[in-house]
């Protein structure tokens, strides 16, 4: 079976992912997010105007018409441990492809021809955007709500020209994904055998400029034989993060019973100290 058709395969598979981008079925989600403000968050820049280059960028956007890198505001969750939920966040992105063209995938021309875009490297966080109480927790601002450090073997997919895909990472299948996040969570990602993110991308447009083309696209797609890496476009996401197994968390209930056990260790130790100065 050649490259396209098991990546046909694949992406056929994992269709439904795109629209609600939970985390692989062999994985625990832990944690999603959604975009705060319902409008491009993501920009993907191919490596020069004319669309033609094999090397992209692609990065978060600070509002719908930025060009340059900044925080997307978005609405952060856990979920797992009893952690907080709803929490503002700043989302940042970065990834780029180096001398990697797409493909495209499945039954072309037609509803069921996908386009694919592969080799994508980068990074991502979410840190607090603001001071903020939430339940038993004080967040800083600027607390490490969730990041990976690096990741690899990343693609980005959908059907060729429309206006939704999946951005993807998995690690150990296809590539790395390393997590840490800010202590005061407890996560624990030690003896995670898996990890994995599903970004979902919407309302997929071009950016602009004399080599727009419609939709998710590369060029010489005519042809069905893509020479550069994916064209430039625009879009929102949301998605969700997990691993196997989920990342340990103590429960609020455990973290109850180890400060009892601590103030009970407490009264002992005094109680032992009390009668060794009576008998004294």
């Amino acid at each position: 079976m050649n490259l396209k058709n098991i990546a046909a395969a694949a992406l056929i598979a994992g269709t439904a992912l795109v629209a609600s981008a939970p985390a692989q079925a062999v994985t625990t989600p832990f944690a999603n997010f959604s975009g705060g403000l319902n409008t491009a968050n993501i920009y993907w820049k191919n490596g020069n105007a004319s669309n033609t280059s094999k090397n992209s960028s692609v990065y978060t956007i600070s509002s719908a018409t930025a060009t340059t890198p900044g925080a997307a505001q978005v609405t952060f969750n856990f979920l797992v441990g009893g952690l907080p939920t709803a929490i503002n966040a700043n989302f940042n992105l970065i990834g780029t492809v180096t001398n990697t063209a797409a493909i495209v995938a499945g039954s072309c021309p037609g509803f069921a021809c996908f386009i694919i875009q592969s080799n994508i490297f980068g990074s991502f966080s979410f840190t607090a955007n603001g001071n903020q109480t939430i339940g038993a927790y004080t967040i800083p601002n600027g607390t490490l709500l969730l990041g990976a450090t690096n990741y690899s073997g990343a693609l980005v997919a959908g059907p060729r020209g429309g206006s939704t895909a999946s951005f993807n990472g998995s690690d150990p299948a296809s590539g790395t994904v390393i997590y840490t996040s800010d202590s005061m969570f407890g996560l624990d990602f030690t003896n995670t055998t898996a990890r994995d993110f599903s970004l979902s991308l919407s309302s997929i447009g071009q950016a602009g400029g004399p080599s727009s083309q419609v939709g998710l696209n590369a060029k010489a797609y005519a042809s069905l034989t893509p020479t550069a890496s994916m064209s430039t476009f625009r879009a929102y996401a949301g998605g969700s993060f997990g691993s196997e197994p989920s990342p340990s968390v103590p429960e609020p209930a455990t973290w109850a019973l180890f400060i009892a056990g601590f103030g009970m260790v407490g009264f002992q130790a005094r109680r032992r100290r009390a009668k060794t100065s009576v008998a004294a």
